[in-house]
Formats: structure tokens, sequence, C-alpha cells
């Protein structure tokens, strides 16, 4: 009998409908069995779903951790499942499915593309060690978190560490050949869960403000590279606006870790932040509702970046492998490995 809370009724799915040749190549796909592939895959996940969280609420003892959803979560889970018993992560399926455009060949693209870098983990994926979880499990973009991210944003802490994500750049604009006369323009670029995105300005110094000299106009240049600039540095130009046309963006990050936060409190497991400002917006936010019992936050940093250093560069499958010839060894290691950290 099928485990129905792993998900491997995908590869079953892959199979039926052909997604790739027998030499791993995308095969061209109709409309109607792209479609039929995708309703298939809504139904199974309900399925999957109920069984994952009836299995999820009898185990409590593993070792698992939830992964917040981003770009980066499946790159992130494959290189860290070689630590946990399990990785609970947003199902990119479903969400690839959800997020369907009117392009259906783009669509079908998009898809077949996630799909060959899943395959690649299919044992992993089918052995249970990462997880697949629908929005009923692990609720992601829902916007229920929309006031509250925003005050989270008013603390200066908060902010500071999104800033200190956020890369800045200038590069001079040469209106005439005098260099005294140079406008610049500004740029705020700033790489977050959902995508990357930018804010752009321009500093025109003073004394060419009603000069007469930009008469002729300003010209772009697309080719020279931006400069790095410090955030006091664009005060400075009187430019702060630049890096406020940004925070949107913070916003629905910080609602991310928010949703995060409340599916592992009803999952009732640790969740893995691999960002610095992520685990600060998780302990600011539990700082803010510490008066609430029934708000207690469990928040982890990266064990693979921050807490073992010494396996850097190694590939994350020959960790897995090593963890696999030596089960009970790895198990005592990881205990003592939890508690050297939890006292430090």
């Amino acid at each position: 009998m099928k485990d129905l809370s792993k998900s491997s009724f995908m590869f079953d799915l892959i199979e039926e409908y052909q997604i790739f040749s027998s030499q791993g190549d995308a095969n061209v796909l109709t409309d109607e069995d792209f479609a039929s592939f995708c309703n298939k895959y809504k139904a199974e996940s309900v399925k999957r779903d109920a069984a994952l969280y009836q299995y999820v609420s009898t185990t409590p003892s593993f070792s698992r951790c939830h992964l917040p959803f981003s770009k980066w979560t499946l790159s992130m889970a494959f290189n860290v499942v070689w630590y946990y018993d399990e990785l609970i992560i947003n199902d990119p399926i479903l969400d690839t499915i959800n997020s369907s455009i009117a392009d259906k060949e783009q669509n079908k693209y998009r898809m077949q593309e996630l799909l060959k870098f899943v395959v690649k983990f299919k044992e992993t994926i089918k052995g249970g060690y990462i997880l697949f979880a629908g929005n009923d499990i692990v609720p992601s973009k829902t916007g229920q978190f929309q006031n509250a991210s925003e005050e989270l944003l008013h603390d200066s802490q908060v902010l500071e560490w999104f800033e200190k994500y956020t890369v800045l750049g200038q590069k001079p604009a040469p209106i005439n050949t005098n260099t005294e006369d140079n406008l610049t323009h500004l740029l705020a670029q700033y790489e977050g869960m959902w995508g990357e995105n930018s804010t752009m300005g321009m500093y025109i110094p003073p004394h060419i403000l009603n000069s007469g000299k930009l008469t002729s106009g300003i010209m772009y240049d697309f080719m020279t590279p931006f400069k790095r600039l410090t955030r006091d540095e664009l005060i400075s130009l009187g430019k702060i606006d630049i890096l406020t046309g940004l925070q949107k963006e913070y916003i629905k990050d910080i609602s991310v870790v928010l949703e995060a936060l409340t599916n592992a409190q009803r999952l009732k497991t640790p969740v893995l932040f691999y960002r610095d400002v992520d685990r600060v917006v998780a302990q600011q936010y539990a700082i803010r509702n510490s008066s609430n019992s029934s708000s207690k936050l469990i928040a982890n940093t990266s064990v693979y970046d921050c807490s073992l250093p010494y396996v850097e560069g190694i590939p994350p499958e020959r960790l897995f492998d090593a963890r696999t010839e030596i089960p009970t060894a790895f198990k005592e290691f990881r205990i003592f490995l939890h508690e050297l950290v939890s006292k430090t």
C-alpha cells in the first residue's frame, strides 16, 4: 500500500503523461495532456495533504523542519536534507500550477524545467526525506499578515537588516563635457523571496537646476556598470525615497516569515531560516507577542550554513550517503551537535 503522505505520485504522473523522453529530454505536450496532468496533480495533492497532516501529528519525535516558501527553498532543501529526518516545504509544483500565466507554452516550459530538477532527487522524495505540502497545510502568500508585516517594518532593527540585503549603486550621467555638471544615476536592488526588485532615481546637483543646462535632455548609459554606494552616501544625496520604494517587497517577505512561523506552530516543528534578516523578523515578532502564551515561536538558523562550516564544499548528496552508511553514529552526532548549538 502506498504511503500517501509522500509525494511519490508525481513520478507516476510524470511517467503516465510521458513528460520526458527516455533520454531525459522534455517531450512536446498537448494542451489537453498538460491540463489533465495539472488537474490530476491537484487532486492527488489533496489526498496527500490529508495523509501528511495525520502522519506529522502522530510522529512528533522526528527531527523535522519546515522551510518557508521562497525561490531558494528547493535548493536549500536539497542542501540540508542530509541533516534532518524530514523537511516539510511548500509544494513547488502546486505553486507553479496555481501561478500559471496566459502563455500556455511558457507554462509547460516552466513546469518541465521544475520537474527536470525534481526528478534528480526522486529517491530522496520517494523516501519521504523531503515532504511536499499544499496550501491546506502550509499556506503561503495569503495576505493574512499584511498589517503585522507593516508594523514590523517600522522596527528600526528589522528595516536595517532588510537594507543590509539591498544593493545600492551609482554612476555618473554626463550632460556636457564639464564633469562638475554630471548628474548621478542611482539604483537600489533587492533580491527577495518572491523575486528581484529594483528602484531607480537621479541626483541633480543644485547648481544645475534652473540653469538651462538640461535643455538637451538626459542621456542614460545602460552599458557602464554601477559602483557600490553606501546608505549614508544615498542619504547625503537626499534620495532615501529610492529605498522607500522597495519597502512593499520587504513587507511581502515579512509576511512569508510570519506565515512560516504559523505553519510550523500548526505542525509543531521548527522553522529553518537561511537569511539572517528572516531570523531577525522572527525574533522581533516573538518579542512583540511574548505576552501571548499561545504564540510560542520556534525558529532555527541554518545548521548547514552556520553551525557546520567544516562541511562546506562537500556535495549534499555525499553527506546524505555518509549518513545512510552510518545511521546510528549520525544520530549520536546530531544529538551532540544540537545540544552544543543550544548551549551556545
